[in-house]
């Protein structure tokens, strides 16, 4: 389970990152609001309370998953085993995607990349 929220932190981070740069940002050496630059910093240069705020985010989503009727499953076939891995993954596959089963026996999949 620590992988997957070590995946879904990572995750949540490059999506802030996408939004941002959806917005306008764009790269500063420094943060300036005012003209929408800032470091993107990568979430492994993330200075730990971020990464935590991360990681929480991603296990309150999972929790509210659960809290709705869903469960998951882990891929079955051969692939990525750590969250680095899944990270560094170039192309969403099968082996990177977490079925959801929702309680009225609907499955969907979540693709994780």
């Amino acid at each position: 389970m620590s992988d997957l929220r070590e995946l879904l932190a990572r995750k949540v981070h490059e999506n802030w990152a996408r939004l941002r740069t959806a917005e306008g940002w764009r790269y500063g050496p420094k943060r300036h609001d005012g003209r929408k630059k800032h470091p993107g910093v990568p979430f492994d240069e993330l200075p730990g309370s971020e990464k935590d705020y991360g990681r929480e985010t991603a296990m309150e989503s999972m929790r509210t998953l659960l809290e709705l009727g869903y469960t998951h499953q882990a891929p079955v076939t051969a692939g990525p085993t750590s969250a680095q891995q899944y990270s560094n993954a170039s192309k969403a596959r099968p082996e990177n995607s977490l079925r959801l089963v929702g309680g009225t026996g609907q499955q969907d999949r979540a693709t994780l990349q």
